[in-house]
């Protein structure tokens, strides 16, 4: 008997190192911006050609607070294919780049090249759907004993989306190929999530307009601690060009912006956006702000 109970207790100790030797996870998701309507084809791949026949676009974000040397950055290009044609069905091409930092130790890179295809459903209404792949590299500044290290997977999203001059609402599944990275011993999961958004612009006479719109986020995966990020936000519009919009960000922190929306400009139009967003609800020790620019340039 006192051999058994020698046994038992090597047994447990060995499944004890396999346990303490297994690789962690982490689930990990793009950030989400609050001015989710400039960042559009970063959420939805349907979305490109929304605005023209070309579109730039540019944000940043950055944290403030007890976590500092957090930020995002992203810029994205798109060009319709045989633009001299006004009218649907049309095609747009380009590509997206979003990178994302947490200090000096750890960096994100995403890039991909899209498509988007645009069709009428009737005079009215327009419908689009669209794609992009490419790939995310996962970047980690380790110890003089680890090393650094880094990993590159294949990474895409698919989504489609509804139209007409004053409403819009588009859904879309993001990290399509639920791939891991592992770029020192975590792994690191690039979970499928959908995104979804919806906004209709209301007009008050010949000045002023009203914009209410909804944005979410759910995780596709039932990962621990996930749930719904949801953004509502109202914006109000003077004519057709100043703005200012406030609502919630990712369910809990509130968000204020202002900007111009409709400026014209060698031969086009531009669009500029200041944010800034605190937390509203939860209270923590590491509640940080947060400030962002946007800027959009169509023709």
């Amino acid at each position: 008997m006192n051999y058994l109970k020698y046994i038992v207790l090597v047994c447990m100790f060995i499944l004890s190192l396999f346990r303490l030797g297994a690789q962690e996870q982490t689930f990990r998701y793009p950030c989400r911006y609050t001015q989710f309507t400039n960042a559009a084809t970063l959420l939805n791949p349907a979305n490109a050609g929304y605005l023209g026949n070309y579109e730039l676009s540019f944000g940043s974000q950055s944290m403030f607070g007890p976590v500092r040397n957090v930020s995002a950055t992203y810029f994205t290009m798109h060009m319709r294919l045989l633009h001299a044609k006004k009218s649907a069905p049309f095609s747009m091409i380009g590509g997206i780049f979003y990178n994302d930092n947490e200090g000096k130790y750890l960096r994100r890179n995403r890039f991909y090249v899209s498509y988007a295809w645009h069709a009428s459903i009737n005079p009215k209404w327009f419908f689009s759907a669209g794609f992009y792949v490419g790939g995310m590299n996962y970047i980690v500044k380790g110890t003089p004993l680890t090393g650094d290290g880094s990993d590159i997977k294949v990474d895409g999203a698919a989504g489609i989306s509804f139209y007409t001059g004053t409403f819009h609402s588009d859904v879309s599944v993001g990290q399509l190929f639920n791939s891991k990275l592992q770029p020192l011993e975590e792994i690191i999961v690039l979970a499928p999530i959908m995104n979804f958004s919806a906004r209709k612009t209301f007009n008050s006479g010949r000045t002023i307009s009203f914009t209410p719109s909804f944005s979410g986020m759910i995780p596709l995966f039932n990962n621990p601690g996930d749930r719904l990020f949801a953004d509502i936000n109202l914006a109000v519009t003077y004519k057709e060009l100043f703005f200012v919009s406030a609502g919630f960000h990712n369910n809990y922190m509130l968000a204020v912006s202002t900007g111009i929306s409709n400026l014209n400009s060698f031969k086009g139009k531009l669009g500029m956006a200041i944010s800034y967003t605190v937390p509203a609800f939860r209270k923590s020790s590491l509640a940080t702000n947060y400030g962002e620019i946007g800027i959009n340039y169509w023709f």
